[in-house]
């Protein structure tokens, strides 16, 4: 099959690491079974205003986006700066990579559900839309999970995510829990998305040197803010420690510095 995977980010050489892996390790899968793939995406950081490149087997088109200019006329809206952002990306790589991809012919077109970035090849329909579902940005600016945002800006968010779903030939979630939550703030009905939940491969464990105590050892792995919850780890161990004499957490992943503040979270 000939499949267009949309993604935000995608390795544009051998060896740099993929700020969203699951897409990646999707590609490789794709092509490793026999599938022609072509991935469009965008980047900050080429000199290049559109980059054609292959990377392990897979060619991606990545356009230059400047996220520094004005990118539409709604970035001139204060109460809707991260709907405008989401807008413009998505007519970006659609306007940009239109011809391309009816060049390319493909079978399907996939996409991540997070920012609708397939909104407008939802809304040609020329081609079969298949949406994967890992949580969408409405979900997370609802329960201010990432910051505060106007009402307007998380209405718009959230129906443009929405009606990219909608319009999909097929929908993936990686959970039932997810289904569940998109089919209540969609109305899409659960059953319209198939369960395929993200392969985990845990390799045998390695024993190094140090002394780690006798009691039980907690291994945070992840990005290392209040988004992935490890804010709501360590505050549980003192309750843990009640319990389990000599506990232990390890924190390990990439720190970042939340908007607003002056020093990373970790």
């Amino acid at each position: 099959m000939r499949i267009v995977l949309l993604s935000s980010s995608f390795p544009l050489a051998a060896g740099e690491e993929p700020r969203f892996p699951a897409t990646w390790e999707l590609a490789k899968s794709l092509v490793a079974d026999g599938h022609e793939i072509l991935v469009l995406t965008l980047t900050e950081d080429s000199p290049l205003e559109i980059t054609d490149t292959t990377v392990g087997g897979i060619r991606v088109l990545a356009k230059r986006w400047d996220a520094s200019r004005s990118h539409s006329i709604f970035h001139r809206i204060d109460e809707i700066p991260t709907f405008a952002w989401q807008l413009s990306r998505a007519y970006d790589i659609y306007s940009t990579f239109r011809t391309a991809v009816q060049q390319f012919n493909p079978d399907i077109i996939e996409s991540q559900e997070f920012n609708g970035l397939a909104f407008f090849f939802a809304a040609e329909a020329s081609y079969p839309l298949v949406v994967r579902c890992y949580g969408p940005l409405s979900l997370l600016i609802r329960t201010r999970a990432i910051g505060r945002y106007a009402a307007t800006d998380i209405e718009l968010v959230e129906a443009m995510e929405s009606s990219t779903m909608a319009a999909a030939h097929g929908l993936i979630a990686i959970c039932d829990d997810l289904a569940e939550k998109l089919s209540t703030t969609t109305d899409i009905a659960k059953d319209r998305f198939t369960i395929i939940r993200a392969p985990l491969a845990v390799p045998a464990p390695v024993e190094k040197a140090g002394n780690y105590g006798e009691g039980p050892r907690i291994l945070f792995w992840g990005r290392v803010d209040h988004l992935k919850g490890v804010d709501i780890l360590v505050d549980s161990i003192p309750s843990i420690a009640d319990k389990f004499s000599g506990v232990r957490l390890v924190i390990g992943g990439e720190q970042i510095t939340p908007a607003g503040a002056c020093e990373p979270y970790a």
